[in-house]
């Protein structure tokens, strides 16, 4: 059988901000196009991404500490861990299983080119061998 590749299940486009781009300018645009996360670049490059986990930490500080005017880089999970488009869906199970980590900036040569998010249904395949991996 043929190996599963990332670039075969990532999103058609990714939808990036800068660093300096505001809360409020994140969560505009997570809601108005359906996001579950935000990678935020510099350049091509991701630096970070903002994920629905990382609002639900923001809120917890309480409503009245809120700024939605500070940049996003106070809130962003930083390093991310980023896949590659070649890397097999294997791989990326296991680091996701690995990192605790659901949505992953899809790169080629360091330029962001999609995200590819965990499917609920996938962590049974993490139990799989690499022998008995998909070929």
């Amino acid at each position: 059988m043929k190996e599963i590749l990332v670039k075969t299940l990532m999103t058609e486009r990714v939808s990036c901000l800068q660093a300096d781009a505001t809360l409020q300018q994140v969560i505009n645009q997570m809601v108005e196009n359906r996001y579950s996360c935000m990678v935020i670049t510099e350049g091509d490059s991701p630096l970070g991404i903002v994920t629905e986990r990382d609002l639900v930490k923001v809120l917890h500080r309480g409503v009245k500490e809120i700024n939605l005017e500070l940049p996003v880089s106070d809130f962003m999970s930083s390093p991310v861990f980023c896949l590659n488009q070649n890397d097999s869906l294997f791989d990326a199970l296991v680091v996701s299983k690995a990192e605790r980590v659901r949505h992953f900036p899809v790169v080629d040569d360091k330029r962001a080119l999609s995200v590819w998010s965990l499917n609920p249904t996938w962590p049974t395949h993490t139990s799989m061998s690499p022998n008995s991996r998909l070929k």
